[in-house]
């Protein structure tokens, strides 16, 4: 039988982000118009809610974060609504972990 510890469906687990303000002019990689449609192929699957612990919005866009703390300073494309992406830089928060795709700066 297989082992199933590690395999609990439903379970999301949340990372503290804050948001990194002043992003607009870092463009996605060529042949992206938008952070959005990178951030859609990239997972192989569309945007739904905003991954905003709590928040019920859709998601707008792919929201440039950073977790939170000194060890691991890479950024990261998320779907975040309006709402939560013009959050302060020094407002921590949490997001789904599955929803963070890691990008080169």
């Amino acid at each position: 039988m297989a082992d199933k510890r590690n395999t609990v469906k439903g379970v999301v687990a949340m990372v503290e982000v804050h948001n990194l303000n002043k992003t607009a002019d870092r463009k996605p990689p060529p042949g992206y118009p938008t952070w959005r449609i990178w951030w859609e192929t990239s997972k192989r699957k569309k945007f739904s809610k905003c991954s905003t612990f709590g928040c019920t919005q859709f998601a707008d866009v792919g929201a440039h974060v950073q977790k939170e703390g000194l060890i691991d300073r890479s950024w990261y494309i998320v779907p975040l609504c309006a709402r939560c992406n013009n959050r302060s830089s020094e407002l921590p928060f949490y997001v789904d972990s599955n929803d963070m795709m890691p990008i080169h700066k």
